[in-house]
């Protein structure tokens, strides 16, 4: 048994150059579409194993935040998320999405009065997000919300 090399089936480098034009462009384009669905495989790949979010919306941490200053402070009615971040009563990585904003609780929020303030958000426009114990939520200027000591 003698093996021909020469005149084997295996195709030979020069079988691109013989193809016809057709031929050639149609060979191009399937090798890009073939590219392109491996890039494709590899990115959604890499999307669903990338690390999420590690919070959770889990509030509890701040409740207890809020719970600990208001037994710790009793003369005062409001709280922003920054003086329990300093005080330690809570992480920074504990306030989830409000970390960066400027929000101030109300820790004497009374069940009998539905149009008290629970909380409010400053706003860079120098507008505030205000909501009430009733649920509503209003748009008020800055300005006009004043947190007093008692």
């Amino acid at each position: 048994m003698k093996l021909d090399l020469l005149n084997s089936s295996v195709p030979r480098r020069d079988t691109f150059l013989k193809l016809k034009p057709n031929g050639r462009r149609l060979l191009i384009i399937a090798g890009a579409l073939v590219a392109a669905a491996v890039a494709f495989c590899f990115t959604y790949s890499e999307y669903l194993n990338r690390p999420t979010s590690s919070f959770t919306n889990d509030f509890s941490a701040l409740i207890k935040a809020i719970s600990a200053y208001a037994t710790a402070h009793p003369n005062e009615d409001w709280v922003s998320l920054k003086q329990l971040e300093d005080g330690g009563y809570i992480s920074h990585r504990d306030l989830g999405p409000f970390a960066r904003t400027d929000l101030t609780i109300n820790t004497r929020a009374e069940a009998t009065r539905p149009q008290q303030p629970m909380s409010f958000i400053r706003l860079s426009n120098g507008q505030a997000i205000l909501q009430l114990g009733d649920g509503s939520v209003q748009q008020v200027r800055s300005e006009r919300i004043k947190v007093e000591k008692r």
